[in-house]
């Protein structure tokens, strides 16, 4: 039944019909919590999605308070998955993290946001010296989030540091899969440029991508 309203609310979100969207994930949330202890452990997967579903419209987000309720419960469920399953959900406890990183920061929250952002990266390091392949482009997002975070704060060494590790992931990436990953190279080099920008390094030149 929560699976089902959990499909219906998805069906609703991309109808853009919001109000019934979060009638139906919060009907399933309603569900959820009355499995008992024998129940599947991939139910409460399923209701760590569910819960993450309303804090991530697109078209009309949620009111922060909203949102930081999703999130963090979120956050404690796919902590809870990830002590006994970690391969399986470590990645979205990561997810979770970058998720409030960013509401933290939305909100002026720099040193909760800085504490979000440096626990995902930690975990999606550790993910990608696994599985590199699957990994490591989640790195160079979480490195871009930490940049901006940094230039907020004026800490420009922290910044390019992060920017520059996020530009030699994404330049590697784009090698690879350049239809993929180009764009991500594209939005890094323009953070770059507003760092150079605030620092008034008006010619600093551009490292060429290498071809192979």
């Amino acid at each position: 039944m929560a699976a089902t309203l959990n499909n219906l609310g998805s069906l609703h979100s991309i109808q853009n019909r919001m109000d019934d969207a979060r009638q139906a994930y919060e009907e399933a949330l309603k569900v959820f919590p009355r499995t008992g202890p024998g129940e599947p452990r991939d139910l409460l997967a399923r209701c760590g999605d569910d819960v993450e579903q309303p804090g991530q419209s697109a078209q009309r987000p949620e009111p922060d308070g909203r949102r930081r309720q999703a999130y963090e419960e979120a956050l404690k469920i796919f902590r809870e998955l990830a002590r006994e399953n970690p391969e399986t959900y470590l990645r979205d406890v990561a997810m979770t993290l970058n998720n409030l990183g960013i509401l933290h920061r939305d909100q002026n929250q720099i040193d909760d946001a800085r504490r979000s952002y440096e626990e995902a990266l930690k975990i999606r390091r550790e993910l990608a010296r696994k599985n590199p392949e699957t990994y490591l482009p989640y790195v160079a997002m979480t490195l871009n989030n930490l940049g901006i975070l940094h230039r907020d704060q004026n800490r420009i060494y922290d910044a390019r540091q992060a920017y520059e590790e996020a530009l030699e992931i994404f330049r590697e990436l784009a090698q690879k899969n350049p239809e993929t990953y180009l764009p991500d190279l594209a939005v890094t080099l323009s953070n770059v440029g507003d760092l150079h920008h605030d620092q008034n390094r008006m010619t600093m030149p551009v490292r060429p991508m290498r071809r192979r």
